[in-house]
């Protein structure tokens, strides 16, 4: 019965999906072998996530940005269950994610994304969806897989742009890659694309606004939040390469803020990777790190974002060696967030 609801309600332009989450849920708590496999047919009926969203009063310019309760709900009970009957799932639980990460741009993997990662990973499937995003990244050595590869390939555009696959397979990286073993080659990924020229947003020319979301800044930004999800000190090196040789976040100026492009807050576009960069090296917790940390801290060309993760980072190191220097940033510092941080790297010598 609870089954049959939700298939009666999957068409959202008919149907109640209050009724088709209710239904959901209630399948999960049942939790049987049975219960299991009904979501997984449920999944594999719903079209994607960006056909649902706009049914709850989301604006157009934002339905690729928010997750659809329906599909996050199937993957949660899921994951509640500790379900390993889900292999043929994989490509579906794949585009339920959001493609476009304005929804809140989080240095770490969402309460989405963390959930769908483990379930990806419970049925045995973190090997073919890393390499098959690790091919799409240019890794010579990576094997694909069709279905995944085209799943990643399904993005929809929001009023920041289309994500393209190289895109939304970093993103994919981060939330389900969780084995060091594939730490060197996503550091390469790393150094491959950081190194890509700048983009200008004054050579957009009268456009104001790219076709698609700009590969560079996403791609670097979700390959360092996957090496800080790893946590491997192999990284640290890059990491630190990327906050000191990738130039900072206000050193080509800051768009025109009556343009639509200042929702990139910055010239070179968003978002700011190098916060990525800085917060990937907190989780790592290598004290090598701690005086390159301490210089982005202190120039303010650097974008507040990766100024404000680089002292949480620093904090983490633990480290009364920096206790002094981050005491006088402190004493002067021009924003609240930072300074709180600063005060508590400053307590940390007694």
């Amino acid at each position: 019965m609870l089954a049959e609801t939700v298939r009666l309600n999957s068409d959202p332009a008919t149907a109640n999906l209050f009724l088709a989450e209710a239904a959901v849920e209630a399948i999960a708590r049942i939790g049987t072998p049975e219960a299991q496999d009904a979501l997984v047919q449920a999944l594999a009926g719903l079209k994607d996530y960006f056909f649902y969203v706009g049914w709850y009063g989301d604006h157009g310019a934002l339905y690729a940005c928010h997750a659809s309760p329906v599909h996050y709900f199937i993957a949660e009970g899921l994951d509640h269950q500790g379900s390993v009957r889900a292999a043929s799932a994989v490509p579906h639980l794949i585009r339920s994610v959001p493609t476009d990460p304005d929804r809140a741009l989080l240095l770490c993997t969402d309460d989405c994304e963390a959930v769908v990662g483990r379930v990806i990973r419970r049925q045995g499937a973190e090997v073919a969806v890393v390499e098959t995003c690790l091919a799409i990244l240019g890794d010579m050595e990576a094997a694909r897989v069709a279905p995944i590869e085209q799943a990643i390939a399904t993005t929809y555009a929001a009023w920041a742009g289309k994500p393209d696959p190289e895109n939304r397979a970093a993103q994919m990286l981060s939330l389900v890659c969780r084995d060091r073993r594939y730490e060197p080659r996503i550091r390469a990924a790393l150094e491959r694309y950081r190194v890509r020229p700048v983009v200008d947003l004054d050579r957009e020319g009268n456009r104001a606004l790219p076709h698609k979301l700009p590969t560079r800044h996403w791609v670097c930004f979700f390959l360092a939040r996957t090496l800080g999800n790893l946590a491997d000190p192999r990284s640290v090196d890059s990491l630190v390469a990327t906050l000191e040789q990738c130039p900072p976040e206000g050193s080509l100026g800051h768009p025109d803020p009556t343009s639509p492009s200042a929702m990139f807050l910055q010239k070179d576009f968003t978002p700011c990777y190098r916060a990525a960069a800085a917060w990937a090296l907190g989780q790592i917790g290598d004290r090598r790190a701690g005086l390159t940390l301490l210089a982005v801290i202190g120039d303010l060309i650097n974008a507040t974002d990766t100024r404000f993760a680089a002292a949480e980072s620093l904090a983490r190191l633990h480290d009364p060696a920096h206790a002094e220097a981050a005491r006088a940033l402190a004493s002067s510092y021009p924003e609240v967030s930072v300074r709180r941080a600063l005060l508590r790297i400053a307590q940390q010598a007694r």
